[in-house]
């Protein structure tokens, strides 16, 4: 007996620890089982270094004490972080590569309408990829992104500003473009 009381002592004070530890002594087959599901859980989220909120350590004691089901919690978590900024971060990023697939499908329409190689075509679309809309590049930029001489660099930009995807910047040195169109 003395050993029950000094595992119910020592439970009870790793109840930081383990916020469900009360549940393994409360002599409640259900609500053991069921925090032990939960520890099992959560020690999963740890595994991964990721940190457990108290809105979820609540929503499992809900479940626990029989308040909530299984179902309810699930909608009440998929209903917390549709709200989050982590859900907005998300669908950000969704949006943008959305965004880029539709620029990236314009470009190769602009280009196949006007008779475009496919080496040209494969150059240009690594060119937008590496400078999109905001930087401003000039021919060594090129030469760089692209691993190629000078002269096909400069033909390059030639036919960028052709087919008017490129304009011509001023104030940033001589010969510096930024794209456009698309």
């Amino acid at each position: 007996m003395c050993k029950k009381k000094e595992l119910n002592i020592r439970l009870m004070e790793n109840k930081n620890i383990d916020p469900f530890a009360q549940y393994y002594i409360s002599g409640e087959p259900d609500k053991a089982q069921k925090a032990y599901a939960w520890k099992t859980a959560i020690g999963l989220q740890k595994v991964d270094n990721l940190h457990v909120s108290d809105y979820l350590i609540s929503l499992a004691v809900e479940n626990i004490e029989g308040r909530m089901s299984i179902a309810e919690v699930n909608c009440k978590i998929e209903e917390y972080y549709s709200k989050t900024t982590h859900s907005r971060v998300k669908q950000d990023i969704e949006q943008h590569i959305e965004r880029h697939i539709e620029i990236e499908n314009d470009l190769l329409t602009l280009l196949n309408e006007n008779k475009v190689t496919a080496k040209t075509k494969k150059n240009i679309i690594s060119l937008h990829k590496e400078f999109g809309m905001e930087k401003i590049f000039g021919r060594s930029d090129v030469v760089n992104v692209l691993d190629i001489t000078e002269k096909p660099a400069s033909t390059l930009i030639k036919k960028l500003v052709d087919l008017r995807l490129v304009e011509s910047v001023h104030g940033f040195g001589k010969g510096k473009y930024r794209f456009v169109r698309c």
